[in-house]
């Protein structure tokens, strides 16, 4: 499989648990409460989010990533296609792959043909059936489906949803027109009470990164 993306990366901002605020002696946020994050280029180009694989809600029904969140939206019709093609384009998944290294094909329960997708580490479907777990962009999803053969994302859980081949295809290069349907939809954070906090991670001098 290819390298994972992102690594060596220093710059980085944080996606926080929706219940944690920083408390007076607090240096730097506990890892439990980042749900995930997003690596941050020389250019200043924020790269696709990851999630936190140590990420531990305070409230155990909430979404455990923004794509997670988005389908629970999705499902509830208060969300667009063109925002889950979107956000699908600059998230980081986890595609299922089987005990030989192969993708991991299932049936859906309205019995389709899927690959087994998880949005974030908290989604992992327990399963002897599962070899081990790749995380990768779009591209790699894409170059990884079958023909023939749709996409089941997060089995069992609240948001979970079976994206048609074609519509994860096209999540790769979204059309201009795609793109300004999703962002001109997109919820605004108007009268919200938003912090923005910037974590530098330095790097050791043998070339390890420290919190």
């Amino acid at each position: 499989m290819p390298p994972e993306t992102g690594e060596g990366d220093s710059n980085w901002y944080l996606l926080m648990d929706p219940g944690w605020a920083p408390a007076a002696e607090e240096t730097e946020p506990p890892l439990a409460s980042i749900m995930g994050l997003w690596a941050v280029g020389e250019d200043g180009e924020l790269g696709r989010f990851r999630a936190n694989p140590e990420y531990a809600p305070s409230d155990p029904n909430a979404p455990a990533d923004p794509l997670d969140g988005l389908f629970r939206l999705l499902t509830a019709r208060r969300a667009e296609p063109d925002q889950v093609r979107l956000l699908l384009r600059d998230s980081e998944v986890e595609v299922a792959l089987g005990p030989g290294g192969g993708p991991l094909v299932v049936r859906s329960p309205d019995d389709v043909a899927c690959l087994l997708v998880a949005t974030s580490p908290a989604y992992r479907l327990a399963s002897d059936k599962v070899g081990s777990w790749w995380r990768t962009g779009v591209e790699g999803l894409v170059d990884l489906l079958p023909d023939g053969t749709d996409v089941l994302f997060n089995p069992g859980s609240p948001g979970s949803l079976r994206l048609v081949a074609n519509f994860v295809r096209s999540a790769r290069k979204p059309s201009a027109e795609q793109l300004a349907s999703a962002r001109t939809s997109l919820p605004t954070a108007a009268g919200e009470d938003l912090r923005l906090l910037a974590w530098r991670i330095e790097a050791e001098p043998n070339g390890e990164e420290t919190r």
